[in-house]
């Protein structure tokens, strides 16, 4: 239960106890792990005495009452508020630190305030525990005004809870948030973290960098040093991985206001008047001032690398690729994009299938495993098939005590083939006749498609780099499955297709020479396959 009450209704607000109180008092800003030990003794000792546990902290922290928009507080009221009622305590009270508190000493609060708590049976105190205007030092007065008051209340005084051999404090973190907020981390308990509204930024960032989300936050909050940080963002709940720079913008500010901009991977949502919260995980470099837009350019490629490589190395997805020349491949990329989400990737690329890893390993390592040329009838009599039938695979799929081959070769093939279908095309132009062709061709026969194949083995494929393929007609599809270069000046008649299995290759889509046709690059196939083995790795 939460209480917001001020010295003059502070005894009436407090809810009436049957088993009587055990009281604590402080301010708990951070509420971090010296609080956390201070609070499950207190917890204990409650259920040992058989009495409710009723938490009293001030609002706001009185440093603030005399020092008005001064950074300081570690976490906001609303933060430290939610933090501790999830201890479960019979009663939070937040009192009001106003004028009336302010001028009031520790005797008079304690004899007419805190010992007057209805059937207080005990009070717990921190090592540092200090009240009143004058900081006095309490624990010496409960004991005799407790006595005094032939009051049978049982003080407690806690040792202090140390971390490396230094004790644990509010203010030994804010230094932290200075120079190491890694170490700051531990002492929380949690990562350094703010929460604060995007706001409209100069746009700077969007035109002439990256995009970034500007936070605006309360003037009363602990930020962490001028630097550029690995960060995570959570929008209504859900978290997304960032890069982060606070500070003066000094290459090109022309102010010298201090701001918080964030970069968001996998994001292009609209987010402005949004509440954010940003969460502090690395720092990366401290503020500097580049001589030009370039520099800055090229140091901001390097931060944003960075961060992109922490958060694959400490992902939770962790996938491969086996293969033979691999080192250009883009899937790690395209997992990304359809995820949302960095992933730990490995290129596993073997010169001979002897590298190839054991099953039992990739099982172990890895949450799915692609193949690719050469090696996708590598594992074809090592695990079971779906459907039985494949002659290849290419996807590795892992259950408790099975390992499942599948391809998803068919499945984009089939889809894209069914794509053009229902624009009308009714034959088709194959070249090449590796495995890639072979599934087309099964496909094809399956609708009873009209088709011809072209290939070196056929030698019908191509005379002095010029292709062979007879007239082009309207509504004709050409699907080039290998990644050969070739020259065509046959006729063509009408607007025809080109699917290329191949991507990034644009001398390809200028191929025919022809600007009535519509092309397709393999990276559409590419998604689809990765869409259908994350579904197979239940993604």
């Amino acid at each position: 239960m939460l209480i917001k009450t001020n010295i003059n209704n502070f005894l009436t607000d407090i809810p009436e106890s049957q088993k009587g109180y055990g009281v604590i008092i402080g301010n708990f800003d951070g509420v971090h792990i010296g609080h956390e030990y201070l609070l499950k003794g207190f917890k204990e000792k409650c259920k040992k005495e058989g009495v409710d546990s009723l938490l009293v902290t001030l609002s706001p922290h009185p440093y603030l009452y005399f020092n008005h928009n001064q950074p300081f507080l570690l976490m906001s009221e609303k933060e430290k508020l939610l933090k501790l009622e999830s201890y479960d305590l019979s009663c939070v009270v937040c009192l009001s630190f106003d004028s009336s508190l302010q001028k009031m000493n520790s005797e008079k609060f304690l004899e007419n305030f805190l010992l007057k708590i209805p059937k207080l049976k005990l009070i717990y105190l921190g090592h540092d525990f200090k009240l009143g205007s004058g900081k006095e030092e309490s624990k010496g007065h409960l004991e005799k005004l407790a006595k005094s008051l032939e009051k049978n209340i049982s003080i407690y005084h806690t040792t202090p809870y140390c971390y490396e051999q230094e004790i644990v404090s509010s203010s030994r973190i804010r230094k932290l948030y200075g120079n190491d907020i890694e170490q700051a981390a531990k002492l929380l308990g949690e990562n350094v973290s703010i929460e604060g509204q995007v706001v409209p930024g100069k746009s700077i960032g969007k035109k002439e960098l990256v995009p970034t989300a500007n936070i605006a936050i309360d003037s009363t909050l602990m930020v962490p040093k001028e630097g550029v940080y690995i960060t995570e963002v959570i929008i209504d709940n859900d978290k997304f991985s960032s890069v982060t720079n606070i500070g003066f913008n000094p290459t090109i500010a022309l102010d010298n206001k201090k701001t918080i901009e964030t970069h968001i991977f996998f994001f292009n949502k609209e987010i402005y008047n949004k509440k954010i919260k940003l969460v502090f995980i690395k720092k990366i470099r401290n503020e500097k001032k580049f001589n030009d837009l370039d520099e800055l350019k090229k140091q901001i490629s390097k931060d944003i690398e960075c961060a992109q490589q922490y958060f694959r190395k400490n992902s939770s997805i962790r996938l491969a690729l086996i293969g033979k020349n691999i080192a250009h491949s883009r899937s790690s990329m395209i997992y990304e994009k359809l995820l949302g989400k960095h992933i730990h990737y490995k290129l596993i690329d073997c010169v001979s299938a002897k590298e190839i890893p054991t099953i039992k390993s990739l099982k172990e390592n890895y949450q799915g495993v692609s193949i690719t040329s050469p090696y996708k009838k590598f594992f074809l009599d090592k695990v079971e098939l779906e459907p039985q039938n494949l002659d290849s695979i290419n996807t590795l799929c892992f259950s408790t005590d099975k390992v499942y081959g599948k391809n998803t070769d068919i499945f984009a093939i089939r889809k894209i083939l069914q794509e053009y279908l229902a624009k009308g095309v009714e034959r088709i132009f194959i070249l090449g006749d590796g495995a890639m062709s072979n599934v087309l061709q099964d496909e094809c026969t399956h609708h009873q498609l009209k088709f011809e194949v072209f290939s070196r083995r056929k030698n019908n494929l191509k005379q002095d780099s010029q292709l062979l393929i007879p007239d082009i007609n309207n509504g004709d599809l050409v699907v080039n499955t290998c990644a050969r270069e070739y020259i065509y000046n046959g006729p063509v008649e009408g607007k025809f297709y080109f699917w290329d299995m191949n991507y990034d290759l644009k001398a390809h889509e200028n191929l025919f020479g022809h600007t009535d046709v519509e092309y397709k690059d393999g990276l559409y196939q590419l998604e689809l396959q990765a869409k259908y083995a994350l579904s197979f790795w239940n993604l």
